[in-house]
């Protein structure tokens, strides 16, 4: 790798796909990040030894900022934390070798140089580096009625069954058309060691708009809280964590009970595990960065289906049957985590997908060649 100056951090591209993982659980963690900006802030820029976000932010989120930054016609306050020199570009190649940078930096945005007269981007033929530009996609659900995507949870509701039963068990509910609910939980049965209820939520998005010669770099899933976010009742914690999966549903538009079997439901983990304490609560964003399982489900063409399941009970019971119940401790006893759905009034607490395209289309655009 080449070393990564203030010049290839510059770069609109590559500073467009810093500040989303910037703004990410997973990316604050990377650079060291997590105790010096506020969770409620969102990283605006990053260079060699810095980053920086609104001192005071009123609208939630990355999108939020941006909103903001357009709508305030005289600078906005920043805040800024300063770090050694370089110290960002060396932790950026850990998180590289690491495999949890969204892009690969030794490919996707080295600052392009010249060799014997011709053009080079590693790992980007000529063509497509000088064709390639940035695309940002904010994608949302249909509100109801719905003609091409929807959201919303299924599950089992009102049983009295062994953990394993309820999480191969035929469905009983499905929500749909909702402003807010639980998207993912579970809940205790009055018999001791059976229980009542677990859910899964899917959220489905057109992303036919992206055209089948986009090449996809990244692309985060964003769900809201809604006050409190979270609850756990049991005398002994589930704590339950979330990730995301692949989920096949009867139909694009609406959600039934017959969706929560399990055989409609993925295992392989699309991003990083958001544990029970690490959720964003009361209006805040929890934002799933997709790796690189995540970023094939999506498809170009038609709607891309994301489910959010429980790993710790749910899915890990799928995998290795019966070795993982949560531990009953009493009825009722619940624990949750509370969202906003896409027919909450407005779109600003809307789940939605960002994902960011290089789109051969836009040829010689954004390069500055």
């Amino acid at each position: 790798m080449r070393f990564l100056g203030d010049d290839h951090l510059k770069q609109p591209a590559m500073q467009k796909e810093l500040v989303q993982y910037a703004n990410t659980y997973q990316g604050r963690k990377d650079l060291c990040i997590q105790n010096n900006v506020p969770k409620n802030r969102s990283v605006i820029s990053v260079g060699g030894n810095r980053v920086s976000w609104l001192t005071d932010q009123k609208y939630p989120g990355i999108n939020g900022a941006k909103r903001e930054i357009n709508e305030t016609k005289e600078l906005v306050s920043l805040t800024t934390s300063f770090r050694c020199r370089h110290v960002f570009p060396h932790r950026i190649h850990e998180a590289n070798i690491k495999g949890t940078l969204p892009f690969d930096i030794n490919t996707d945005f080295q600052r392009p140089f010249r060799k014997r007269k011709r053009l080079y981007i590693p790992g980007i033929s000529v063509k497509e580096a000088v064709a390639a530009s940035s695309r940002t996609f904010n994608i949302f659900s249909n509100p109801h009625p719905e003609t091409t995507s929807t959201d919303g949870m299924c599950g089992i509701t009102g049983g009295d069954l062994a953990w394993h039963d309820i999480v191969i068990g035929a469905g009983t509910n499905a929500w749909a058309n909702l402003a807010w609910n639980f998207h993912i939980y579970i809940k205790t049965s009055a018999t001791t060691n059976q229980w009542d209820s677990n859910r899964r939520a899917a959220y489905l998005f057109d992303t036919s708009s992206l055209t089948s010669s986009a090449r996809i770099i990244s692309a985060t899933l964003s769900i809201m809280s809604h006050n409190p976010g979270q609850g756990d009742t049991h005398t002994s914690p589930l704590t339950m964590d979330s990730n995301v999966f692949t989920c096949s549903l009867a139909s694009n538009t609406d959600i039934i009970a017959a969706d929560y079997n399990v055989a409609n439901w993925g295992t392989d983990e699309l991003s990083t595990t958001i544990a029970y304490g690490d959720w964003e609560t009361t209006d805040l964003r929890n934002e799933f960065l997709l790796n690189d399982l995540g970023l094939t489900t999506i498809s170009k063409t038609a709607v891309t289906k994301l489910g959010i399941r429980d790993t710790k009970y749910d899915v890990a019971d799928q995998l290795d049957p019966n070795n993982h119940d949560p531990i009953w401790s009493a009825y009722p006893q619940h624990t949750w985590f509370s969202v906003y759905f896409t027919d909450w009034t407005g779109s600003d607490n809307d789940p939605f997908i960002t994902i960011v395209t290089l789109n051969p289309a836009d040829f010689g655009v954004g390069l500055g060649i």
